[in-house]
């Protein structure tokens, strides 16, 4: 898949306040993950509102411009099942927030691509070397429609309204 690969996040805003279409449909069946309904979903959406209001950065959003001295990075590989999403604040501070991805039936959606991730673990860190603690997350569930991939672009669109740019790191 021309999703797989390293992307750097060039751009993201929060679009709208309510899920698209695609984010409650055809979810799979994990039924330890956070499913969409539940109270341990509530929390998490609430949680996300808060994050985008509070640290824009780190909850992915770009749209005051961003920082030079913070670098989004995200890791798909469909074939592992595995996606790797890290912030560097200033060369020093690091947030991994890693998961599980896999490919939704795409049919019904044309030339989009759905994606499911369960969010499993978030590790933060200092410098390499300098010390990390890893924090079991309860599994929430997010989805991603891209809609536009090539060997350099990639266009989507989560579960929770947001967009996202990033472009393919060599």
């Amino acid at each position: 898949s021309q999703v797989d690969g390293r992307w750097a996040l060039i751009y993201s805003t929060r679009a709208s306040t309510s899920p698209p279409a695609f984010a409650t449909s055809a979810l799979g069946s994990d039924s330890s993950a956070a499913r969409p309904g539940s109270l341990l979903e509530s929390v998490n959406a609430r949680l996300y509102k808060i994050f985008f209001k509070l640290a824009p950065v780190l909850a992915g959003s770009q749209e005051t411009g961003g920082s030079s001295a913070v670098a989004n990075k995200q890791v798909v590989d469909l074939a592992r099942g595995q996606v790797d999403n890290c912030v560097l604040i200033g060369g020093r501070l690091s947030v991994r927030v890693l998961g599980e991805v896999r490919l939704l039936d795409s049919q019904a959606s044309g030339e989009c691509l759905d994606l499911e991730v369960i969010f499993t673990r978030m590790i933060l860190g200092l410098k390499p070397g300098e010390g990390s603690i890893s924090i079991p997350l309860p599994r929430p569930v997010g989805t991603l429609r891209t809609t536009y991939c090539d060997d350099t672009l990639r266009i989507g669109r989560g579960g929770r309204g947001g967009i996202f740019v990033a472009k393919r790191i060599k």
